[in-house]
């Protein structure tokens, strides 16, 4: 009995990318192979093992690319070219043989273009069997979970420089309902492969429904709570696009599951703790001194860069640097501004309701970017006048 894998809503970037991987792959014969633009890596088989006579062969892009190349041979002629074409099926494609495959053994080989050095390599059975809609079993669960909405970031100091929102917490989490499926079939592979599914629920959703394949099947995600929540499994062939399934409705019961709610949350002391949040949110600041003046005299505190600056961010103390020795000692970002007597930059943030974290990000230099850019305009320059430049000083000669 196959069960389907219900992992939380994994994959979904992957799959987005794959509708531009197999965009110019519609009607293409087999053995014909399209110009490539950026071929990085061949297309997968999304079913491997046993497939249907008269049935079709999917497959799902891994990146972006086109130019790919499918061969199909029998085991025993391996070097006899079967043919066949393709059919887009959303971001997925089919390859049907024409004619049909016979019962037996067969190569397939996947490429992205004739010169590529890697290619996937499948070996497939097919057998005798009608592509039937297989039968769905569906013994659904709910369950409680929840999702950050709102958070707050710390700044880390490295290098002499504040880095913001390297380390974040969440302050608001909002709850859903998580239904998982249950979902299994008794019915053979080779007919759970000839589809694609489609969760429909009676109530609002997170995530819009599409078609996927059986271990693709996610959990749904309810934001609203209800009763009950209710669903149907529509399979569609991959050949025919016939659709099943979409009548039967299945339903699970809020039940003794809390009432879904909105609400904020505390942060943890690891989230505030000083080795990993070296300056706190402003909102955060009386909780971050008063939990990393007891942690910055233990044991395991006197190096952390946040202890560095405890006297700083807590007390208004002068900038200090920092003193732990993986960093190298440095002054206030402001100093040079500062020795000149003109008016403190930092000062004027404090004045103006500005965060420190804010001054620093802003005094970062920016002149790399600019070296760069003379860099690449000089090496332009010299490819484009080199010929030129040659050919006078053939002509002195």
């Amino acid at each position: 009995m196959l069960r389907g894998s219900l992992g939380r809503h994994v994959g979904r970037c992957a799959r987005a990318v794959g509708c531009v991987a197999l965009a110019a792959l519609a009607q293409t014969a087999q053995g014909q192979e399209l110009q490539p633009s950026i071929a990085l890596e061949s297309p997968k088989l999304v079913y491997p093992g046993r497939v249907p006579s008269g049935g079709g062969l999917l497959f799902a892009p891994s990146a972006f690319g086109r130019g790919y190349v499918i061969r199909v041979s029998s085991v025993d002629a391996p070097d006899t070219e079967l043919p066949g074409s393709f059919e887009l099926l959303d971001e997925y494609a089919v390859w049907r043989a024409d004619p049909p495959l016979r019962p037996g053994e067969y190569w397939v080989r996947v490429s992205a273009g004739e010169q590529a050095p890697n290619a996937s390599v499948y070996r497939i059975e097919v057998i005798e069997a009608e592509p039937e809609a297989p039968r769905l079993v569906l013994e659904p669960s709910a369950s409680l979970s929840s999702n950050t909405v709102r958070s707050a970031c710390c700044d880390q100091w490295h290098g002499g420089q504040f880095q913001p929102a390297i380390s974040c917490f969440g302050t608001t989490i909002q709850d859903f309902v998580v239904l998982d499926l249950g979902l299994s079939t008794p019915s053979p592979s080779a007919l759970v492969g000839q589809h694609l599914y489609q969760v429909r629920s009676t109530e609002p959703i997170m995530f819009a429904a599409r078609f996927l394949p059986w271990h693709a099947l996610e959990t749904q995600a309810f934001e609203t709570q209800a009763a009950r929540y209710c669903f149907s499994v529509e399979a569609m062939n991959i050949v025919t696009r016939e659709l099943t399934g979409r009548e039967e409705v299945t339903c699970s019961e809020h039940g003794a599951l809390p009432a879904l709610t909105t609400h904020d949350v505390e942060p943890s002391e690891e989230a505030l703790d000083a080795v990993r949040c070296h300056s706190p949110p402003p909102e955060y600041q009386p909780e971050w001194c008063e939990l990393n003046a007891v942690l910055c005299e233990s044991e395991t505190h006197p190096e952390a860069t946040g202890c560095a600056l405890l006297e700083y961010v807590c007390e208004g103390a002068p900038f200090p640097g920092t003193t732990n020795k993986y960093y190298f000692p440095v002054a206030a970002p402001d100093a040079a501004v500062e020795d000149k007597g003109e008016p403190s930059t930092r000062a004027q943030a404090e004045g103006s309701g500005c965060s420190v974290a804010q001054l620093e990000r802003a005094a970062r230099p920016r002149g790399g970017l600019a070296l760069w850019v003379l860099a690449l305009l000089a090496l332009r320059w010299r490819i484009a006048f080199a010929p030129k430049l040659a050919m006078l000083d053939r002509g002195k000669r």
